[in-house]
């Protein structure tokens, strides 16, 4: 009976190891796991990982005529694309959510 106790024990410890764990936050609609590398999110309805803690950025509000929303190293641009390539790029509208998001987060990108 003794080893069937210590099993049972230790894989109740893992269980509750791999659901709560606090220094891991999680996006809504991922939760936290451990993998060989450590704790990471997996989304529920998606195949995608990301690392734990991972701030939100807000999302980039633009008004007029705008093809997409556009990422890249210099920041988060409303686009507007003609004929297949950029024709205009301007700056997030809600600058004041965006100018807080980075001070909290200056490593952001």
């Amino acid at each position: 009976m003794y080893p069937r106790h210590l099993v049972l024990l230790l894989a109740l410890v893992v269980a509750d190891c791999e659901i709560n764990n606090p220094s891991c936050v999680c996006w809504e609609g991922y939760r936290a796991e451990y993998s060989h590398n450590g704790y990471q999110c997996v989304a529920l309805s998606e195949l995608h990982i990301m690392p734990c803690n991972m701030p939100r950025a807000p999302k980039c509000q633009c008004s007029g005529k705008v093809s997409s929303i556009l990422k890249d190293r210099t920041g988060t641009w409303c686009t507007r694309y003609r004929n297949g390539a950029e024709f205009k790029r301007w700056p997030c509208e809600n600058t004041q959510e965006w100018d807080e998001f980075f001070k909290k987060y200056p490593d952001f990108i």
